[in-house]
């Protein structure tokens, strides 16, 4: 049965049908990418508030906080993202919230290297607050990436296959939002640096 036939898929039938609409739908497989990629580029998220508190020693009552920082950071950005959608495109929006994603991770590296190098004798308080610029990035990025995509995949998918184009990017995506447990088990035996450098 062709990708383009019937609504009443189920998942079964739609990862046999994966490798047809990829190949044939070269938008659509560039979409699937840049989820996975996504994806990837958020592993470490979770342990963002494990290395403030553990590795940098903030206060515990900085987690909240970050968190805070994290929500407001998706909801205030949606209203910016929603009109960069507009104005400049899905494409340009994914590719924006993208770099933001592919930088946070580098922010937290570059926390690090300041301990090291310039906090010797311990890391002033504001520092912790400056970490804060980490969760805004991170909420920043994933708002971005979630309204983009969104708006991207509206743009492609064929009249009356948005379910189906949705379902089968989540169901090959799905499996990678177990990383996050693969890089608790990486931290453990090595240390946070491989996981922010993934």
């Amino acid at each position: 049965r062709s990708p383009q036939e019937g609504d009443d898929e189920n998942a079964l039938d739609l990862l046999r049908q994966a490798p047809e609409m990829l190949r044939n739908q070269p938008r659509y497989a560039l979409y699937v990418g840049v989820r996975m990629a996504a994806a990837g580029a958020q592993v470490a998220a979770p342990f963002y508030i494990v290395y403030a508190t553990e590795r940098l020693g903030a206060p515990a009552s900085m987690a909240g906080i970050y968190i805070a920082m994290r929500t407001t950071a998706r909801l205030v950005s949606s209203l910016f993202w929603g009109r960069r959608c507009q104005n400049r495109g899905s494409a340009r929006t994914v590719r924006t919230a993208m770099v933001i994603m592919a930088c946070t991770p580098l922010l937290v590296l570059l926390f690090g290297v300041a301990e090291r190098l310039f906090w010797t004798e311990g890391i002033p308080h504001a520092a912790f607050w400056l970490f804060g610029l980490v969760f805004l990035g991170s909420g920043l990025g994933g708002s971005g990436m979630i309204i983009g995509r969104m708006s991207y995949l509206y743009e492609i998918a064929p009249e009356g296959r948005l379910p189906i184009y949705l379902g089968l990017s989540n169901t090959l995506v799905g499996p990678l939002h177990f990383l996050p447990m693969v890089s608790g088990a990486v931290i453990d035996a090595a240390g946070f640096v491989p996981v922010l450098l993934a």
